[in-house]
């Protein structure tokens, strides 16, 4: 079974993360509407058919999610969930567990800033993170630094977020304004420092999965070489 699941799917199939060989992480996708109670209708499976696609969506019904909220009230909200199935062979069967799901708008058109000049011509390195209020269409509306390492970082990012694009979500069946903490990561093609722990402060504009934090994926944006200057 394991073995004709695998050959029907294989772009879809990975090794799970941080598991045995022999476990498989199947990623998958949905239409969610989180109802004011935490509870979930579960749409079309994307990434997966037949019984498995069933599995995936009985898991993520049962899974636990925290509504998204208005003036401190609790509000039903449509958006789409995103998750990682994985596939664990037991005799001749496998079983199939959530191993994560991240529910919520996410980025239609994110471009990276521009690397400041100066930084990279010094060879810094650092982060920005901002909040990003957007509107009902799915543009932004207004970006605020939570926290950045210089300004030059948070200039470039605030800059650059004017132009970006997320999907729209539906607050009780309406296209809603709603915040999204957006991190990025500045640094050098060869990273001189392990990935950076955000803030990521919540926000409960928008619903999540019990255990998922309240940041975006952040971007990263990298040089190749260090700039030297040319007197000439």
């Amino acid at each position: 079974m394991l073995a004709l699941l695998a050959a029907l799917l294989p772009s879809q199939l990975s090794a799970a993360e941080g598991k045995q060989a022999e476990e498989l992480g199947l990623r998958v996708s949905a239409p969610i509407e989180i109802g004011a109670d935490g509870r979930a209708e579960i749409g079309e499976i994307k990434g997966a058919s037949g019984p498995l696609a069933e599995q995936a969506k009985a898991l993520l019904a049962a899974a636990r999610y925290l509504p998204a909220r208005r003036d401190g009230q609790p509000v039903s909200s449509r958006t789409r969930v995103g998750a990682m199935l994985v596939l664990t062979p037991v005799g001749d069967e496998f079983e199939v567990s959530l191993r994560w799901a991240e529910v919520g708008p996410s980025g239609v058109r994110l471009s990276p800033p521009n690397y400041p000049t100066e930084m990279a011509r010094r060879g810094r390195h650092g982060i920005a993170e901002l909040r990003i209020l957007v509107g009902p269409d799915g543009g932004v509306l207004n970006a605020n630094t939570v926290t950045a390492t210089d300004p030059a970082f948070e200039q470039a990012a605030i800059k650059a977020s004017r132009t970006w694009k997320y999907t729209p979500l539906l607050i009780e069946g309406q296209p809603a304004v709603y915040e999204v903490i957006q991190p990025l990561w500045f640094h050098g093609m060869k990273k001189q420092a392990a990935q950076p722990e955000f803030r990521c402060p919540s926000s409960d504009s928008t619903p999540r999965w019990e255990g998922q934090g309240s940041c975006m994926d952040h971007i990263e944006i990298t040089y190749a070489v260090t700039l030297r200057r040319v007197d000439i």
